[in-house]
């Protein structure tokens, strides 16, 4: 915008100075400014005694949920060993303003992670698991998707033997 010579201005939203330019551009990326829906927007213009304010009530809605990218493991379904240790990470995509939001990972419908960290690593002792990423952002929003994984872990070699046996002698009726 363009500086008129002499005259400060003040752009005010909810009562909080957000510029002291001549013009100013909203950008619903800011918790503080967007919290609560209907805000007065006011500017006012001075140069020397005169003073001309100006006010709208304006309807400042939070920018769209963050949404969630598969980075790794990158196929939906996984087999693991017991014990071994699987990450887990999520991208975010499109998120405004810059935002960190909180990550949540969960793991067979209960919460296993809640940080800041896009990465979570389980490990699994046996059966089969259901991974699940969201994420919420500075707005309290929940991310517009879900990042979903099954995970089974495979037995040891060993068991499935003992298992192949056990049944073998169930079918012949004895132990040899």
């Amino acid at each position: 915008g363009t500086e008129l010579d002499g005259v400060t201005f003040r752009w005010q939203l909810a009562g909080s100075t957000v510029s002291r330019r001549s013009t100013w551009r909203f950008a619903n990326d800011d918790p503080r400014l967007v919290a609560g829906g209907a805000k007065k927007l006011t500017v006012v213009a001075t140069r020397g005694d005169e003073r001309i304010e100006e006010s709208w009530d304006v309807d400042v809605q939070a920018p769209s949920p963050v949404r969630l990218t598969r980075r790794a493991p990158s196929d939906a379904t996984a087999v693991t060993s017991p014990g071994a240790e699987m990450t887990f990470t999520v991208s975010p995509v499109s998120v405004a303003g810059g935002q960190d939001p909180t990550y949540i990972f969960e793991v067979d419908g209960e919460v296993a992670a809640e940080s800041r960290s896009s990465t979570f690593k389980f490990e699994p002792s046996g059966g089969s698991h259901q991974i699940v990423a969201r994420a919420v952002d500075a707005f309290g929003q929940r991310s517009a998707n879900e990042v979903r994984w099954s995970v089974s872990v495979a037995q040891p070699i060993q068991a499935l033997l003992d298992d192949w046996v056990r049944t073998y002698q169930r079918a012949r009726g004895g132990d040899d």
